[in-house]
This record gives structure tokens, C-alpha cells and sequence, in this order.
């Protein structure tokens, strides 16, 4: 197959590309606006249908849905593109909602990861353009990513869970370090709550009769940190409230713990250690409950990651880029939901830029292209044993 007439047609589409991104930024699409994500995902499916795409939508009662398109399906296992519609900007955040200066784009989302849809977009079209056929393209968008599919009570996973099947690899089209490294492997992390509940009494008449819900926390806090393993799972206690007054013994403390973990089993053992401190009260009067609100899981290395990286180094290298470094990142991303159904994933190989979540965000415009012809130059090159 011509790859040179792939990146010509790549080049070509540039300016439509650039265009696309407008409209896609213009879209306000912070995760808890779920008709702005609704919108988003209406304006994709138009353009992936238009494509010869079929689509499916996973509707949700307190999110934006999962958008779920997908060539022909073929003997060989499939390609997967995969990413996320939301943002972390509520509405009103950006005076300026796009611009572009100097070859810098901003806007809300430009780089996190509005960028990296149209990159997987010009991709998918680039190998449509020169009739590639031999595995079937699958591109899955979740509505609530940023906030870990919290609003959609995890449901959202169960698209990328479907999409996973008789999948060879995947491309997460996140946002993409600005040196052009790619992450083959993340840290999961998530949001946990601690509850206790003690007694209430006078702290000066009846100090005896109480049993205090923060003193007990507070030990539990520093059992739970004490857990830490910095290279396994580690806790913060990061915010806490409770009781009424300082002349009422506390019957209710609430702490706010942040978790980390290098990979799923330890966040298995995490859980379990903390549920044991939880459940650990020497006074009967103490009880305590300890739950996970949000979570990601880690994105995991796989056997054939290290494989599917080459040859990405070996595109990036013949485009005239630097090798690019396997990062392993601190953070949270939805390549843990493919890795964990066993297949290779490269994440961060979206639009290049720097500082996603803030009003700082900006990208490299013109890194579409370069992009999009790494992504292509793999999947032609990927071997039929993928």
C-alpha cells in the first residue's frame, strides 16, 4: 500500500482538519454539562456516518453518552481509536473560545483531547482514502473521562470493554507530551472516603460518655498512611471535616483519601488493607465505613506493548522525529480499560502541547499531520500475529 499517497492525502486535509477542530472546540463540553456532551457526540456521529461508519451511542441518566463507531468487520483483529468528548472547562472559562497564532491553538479542549479526536479522525479517513481493508477501525469517545466516569457510575467502562473484543491494538488519542513521547504505562488513582461515627456528649459535663469520631479517625489516618508503598499503593488524607463545636464530643468524621497504585493488584490489597483499619474499633461505641467513589485503574503494560511501541519509534524515526521515549505516567487514563481486557495500548498520541486542565492550554497545530502519519505508518506495518 502507497504510504505515500496516505500522507499526501494526510497533508491535503489539513485545512478541513483544522476546521474540524473548531467546531469540535466551540462545543463547550465540560463533563457535567451533558448536552454540551451531547452535542459533541451528535456532531461526531453525523461525521462518522458520513463516513461509512456505523455507530452506536451508550445513553446514560447523568452523563454525556459513549459514542461507538466501526468499519466492516474482518477475520484479523481490529484497530481501536479511542479517547474522550469532555473537558475540565465549565462554560464562560475561555474569553476567547479558539484561536490560533504563531502556529499555537487554544481553546477548551483544543489540546485535552479535542486534538486528539481529529487526529484519530484524519487517520481512520487517510486509510479509507487508499482502500485499507485488512482489519476492521473501531473509535470509541466517552462523555464523563475526566472525572472518571463518575457521573455515568462507571458504566461508561462497559463501552471500551465492548470495543476491546477481537481488538489487536489500541491508540488512546490523549494528549501528547510535547517532546512526542508516548506513555505505555499509567498509575491508577482515585477518590476514596473514610466515614466514622462515635458518640456525641458534653466535653464538659460528660466527656466520658462520648466517644470521639475524629480522635478514632485520626488514628485510622495515620494506619492508613502508614500503609504507603510508593512503588505498590499509597494513600493521602487529604481533607477532613466533622464534629460541631469544641464543647461537643464528636459523633462524625469524614476524610476525603486520595489513592495511588502501580498496578491493580496492589489496588485490590490497598482496598482490603483499609477495610480491615475501618472495621478495627477497640471501643464498640466507634464504627467506620471506608468506599471508593471514583477510580481509574492502572493502564498496564501487556507482552506485546513493548512490540507495538517499535513500531511507533520506528515511524516516529523515519518522519524525521527523535525516538520517543515508553514514558510511565503518574497519571489516570482510559487505556486501562483496554490493557485490563488484554489488549496493547499506546496512550498519548494525540495532538502535541502542554498544560491540559488549565487556562494555559494550548497545542501544536500543525503536529495533526505528523501524528496522524505515525499512527498510519504502524497500522499498515503491524504484523497479521498482532
Amino acid at each position: 500500500m502507497d504510504k505515500q499517497a496516505i500522507f499526501q492525502y494526510i497533508d491535503d486535509q489539513y485545512e478541513n482538519m483544522v476546521k474540524v477542530l473548531e467546531e469540535l472546540v466551540r462545543i463547550e463540553s465540560q463533563s457535567a454539562n451533558v448536552e454540551g456532551v451531547k452535542q459533541m457526540a451528535a456532531h461526531l456521529d453525523t461525521y462518522v456516518r458520513a463516513m461509512d461508519m456505523t455507530t452506536k451511542k451508550y445513553e446514560f441518566e447523568n452523563a454525556g453518552p459513549c459514542l461507538y463507531a466501526e468499519t466492516q468487520e474482518t477475520e484479523l483483529p481490529a484497530i481501536l481509536f479511542m479517547g474522550h468528548m469532555d473537558t475540565v472547562h465549565k462554560a464562560g472559562s475561555w474569553e476567547n473560545l479558539f484561536s490560533i497564532e504563531d502556529g499555537i491553538v487554544r481553546g477548551p479542549g483544543a489540546y485535552d483531547m479535542k486534538g486528539g479526536i481529529v487526529i484519530a479522525l484524519l487517520a481512520i479517513k487517510a486509510l479509507q482514502h487508499v482502500g485499507y481493508n485488512k482489519r476492521q477501525i473501531k473509535l470509541c469517545l466517552a462523555g464523563d473521562e475526566e472525572v472518571a466516569h463518575a457521573l455515568s457510575k462507571s458504566q461508561a467502562i462497559q463501552a471500551y470493554k465492548d470495543a476491546s473484543k477481537h481488538t489487536a491494538v489500541a491508540f488512546n488519542c490523549e494528549s501528547a507530551l510535547v517532546n512526542g513521547d508516548v506513555i505505555t504505562r499509567r498509575k491508577g488513582g482515585g477518590i476514596t472516603t473514610l466515614k466514622v461515627w462515635g458518640k456525641a456528649s458534653h466535653a464538659g459535663n460528660a466527656p466520658l460518655a462520648g466517644a470521639s469520631a475524629i480522635m478514632a479517625a485520626a488514628k485510622k489516618m495515620q494506619q492508613i498512611e502508614g500503609l504507603n508503598d510508593y512503588e505498590g499503593a499509597y494513600f493521602n488524607c487529604g481533607k477532613i471535616s466533622g464534629g460541631q463545636g469544641s464543647n461537643i464530643i464528636p459523633d462524625y468524621c469524614e476524610v476525603t483519601v486520595g489513592i495511588r497504585f502501580a498496578t491493580n493488584d496492589n489496588y485490590t490489597q490497598a482496598v482490603k488493607d483499609v477495610n480491615a483499619i475501618a472495621n478495627d474499633n477497640e471501643d464498640e461505641r466507634i464504627k467506620a465505613e471506608y468506599s471508593v467513589n471514583a477510580i481509574f485503574n492502572a493502564m498496564e503494560e501487556l507482552p506485546k506493548t513493548e512490540a507495538f511501541f517499535d513500531l511507533y519509534s520506528q515511524a516516529a524515526v523515519e518522519l524525521g522525529c527523535e525516538a520517543p521515549k515508553a514514558v510511565y505516567s503518574g497519571g489516570c487514563s482510559d487505556a486501562a480499560y483496554t490493557t485490563m481486557e488484554g489488549v496493547p495500548t499506546l496512550c498519548g498520541v494525540g495532538i502535541l502541547g502542554e498544560f491540559n486542565h488549565t487556562l494555559q492550554e494550548y497545542a501544536l497545530i500543525e503536529s495533526i499531520k505528523l501524528q496522524a502519519k505515525k499512527i498510519v505508518s504502524v497500522v499498515l506495518a503491524l504484523p497479521d500475529d498482532f
